[in-house]
């Protein structure tokens, strides 16, 4: 890395405060006055405390350097306001308080141009800067005062022009009291005293300023660490936000899977009951119809034909023959007809009973709340889960709980869904046969 390159991080450094960077192109021999001090001004006007005060510390400091246009260090802290750069520089012991800039403005007065008023305090408290200079246009400092500044605060002009009246009056009350004591030729002892009388007020104006700078440095700090505090508290913030919507997402993916696997397993559920309800119909449904007698020449018609261990069809009654249609001189012999082996036929069918077939699916037909058969032209209606219940009972259902869709009094969870018109066509089925063997 060549020297320049050395420098331009050197500079580059002290303006983003980075104090690392600074400090390890010193030691790879980077110029601590490159380019007429720039370094340290770069660091005092972007108000990089640590910088400027490794800057004053190193050995080869030059503080009093000066840009194309006489300004220096100091001159650009009482610039920009820096009160902390005012008093560290102001404590250099090679520092000139009184350097004046190609248009002859002394620091203080660069402060009082721009009505910097924590610069100025710091600089008019040091008995070495100088009120009564003037400039290029012969003017002093509490008559520069805002001349800088478009619209400046009368209250902060106000306050300037006092503060700069006062000092040069406690000045002037001091100079008279030295003079007045070398005219009355005051005796030893007595000198003495006012010396040590001067130095303890001069000691004590220049505690109130180191009072005053620590007190705005201070504030300068806390300034620094609030705005530190806000900027961690902001991107916490929004690492919580994050965190949050990772949370909140990951919550929507999980619901949404459980929706899922509850829809496909009512799904299933409601599949399968349809599939065993379908296959219950097609078992009533698929008996064999009787077999026809032999209607040839050949066979006898006292021979009866051999009973046929099918199932009779229950689709409508007209296919089953009744007792009342059959007699000895006409038509076939009712040993000719299929008996079924099974006793399907076998119950009672006085008036008002069922058939010991239909019986057998009583408990499907029954409605579980007037536990009726639910008879044609009853209508059934199911819920989601596959209860079924009449349409009478589904109505009372509804009337009672107050709402448009009415929940299953069997599983209290699911709403009716419709009509089972498997089972309905089960039930005209079935009681269509019953009644066909009355």
């Amino acid at each position: 890395m060549g020297l320049q390159d050395l420098q331009d991080r050197f500079l580059e450094a002290c303006k983003v405060g980075d104090l690392p960077g600074v400090q390890a192109a010193l030691a790879l021999g980077a110029d601590v006055n490159c380019s007429g001090g720039w370094g340290l001004r770069r660091a005092v006007r972007y108000n990089h405390c640590t910088v400027w005060q490794a800057l004053l510390a190193h050995r080869e400091i030059q503080p009093n350097l000066q840009n194309q246009y006489g300004l220096s260090a100091l001159h650009t802290a009482a610039r920009f306001n820096i009160p902390g750069a005012v008093y560290d520089l102001l404590r250099h012991p090679t520092i000139k308080v009184n350097e004046k800039t190609q248009l002859g403005s002394s620091p203080v007065m660069v402060a009082a141009k721009y009505c910097r008023k924590e610069a100025l305090a710091g600089l008019i408290t040091d008995r070495r800067v100088d009120l009564n200079s003037t400039d290029a246009s012969g003017r002093m400092v509490d008559q520069v005062v805002a001349v800088a500044v478009a619209a400046p605060h009368a209250e902060d002009k106000a306050d300037i022009m006092e503060w700069v009246a006062r000092e040069r009056m406690g000045r002037l009350e001091e100079e008279g009291r030295r003079d007045s004591m070398d005219e009355e030729s005051i005796d030893v002892d007595g000198m003495h005293k006012l010396r040590v009388y001067s130095q303890v007020k001069e000691l004590l104006g220049e505690l109130r300023g180191l009072h005053q700078m620590d007190r705005l440095k201070l504030v300068q700090e806390q300034e620094v660490e609030s705005r530190q505090f806000v900027t961690k508290l902001e991107s916490d913030y929004v690492a919580f936000l994050e965190r949050q919507r990772l949370e909140q997402n990951l919550w929507f993916s999980q619901v949404i899977g459980e929706k899922k696997e509850f829809d496909l397993r009512q799904q299933e559920s409601l599949n399968s009951l349809l599939k065993r309800q379908e296959q219950e119909t097609m078992s009533l449904q698929g008996g064999a119809s009787p077999s026809k007698p032999h209607s040839g020449a050949d066979s006898p018609k006292s021979a009866p034909s051999r009973p046929n261990s099918r199932r009779p069809s229950l689709k409508t009654h007209a296919e089953l023959p009744s007792c009342e249609s059959l007699s000895d001189s006409s038509g076939p012999s009712l040993w000719e007809w299929t008996v079924p082996d099974e006793g399907y036929c076998t119950g009672s069918a006085a008036p008002g009973e069922v058939p010991v077939m239909v019986d057998s699916a009583r408990k499907e037909l029954e409605c579980p709340i007037c536990m009726e058969v639910m008879m044609p032209p009853a209508r059934i209606w199911q819920c989601k889960v596959g209860h079924v219940i009449c349409e009478q009972c589904m109505e009372r259902v509804r009337r009672q709980q107050l709402a448009a869709v009415a929940l299953c009094p069997s599983c209290k969870t699911a709403p009716f869904i419709g009509r089972n018109l498997a089972l309905e066509r089960i039930s005209r089925s079935l009681f269509q046969v019953s009644a066909g063997t009355k």
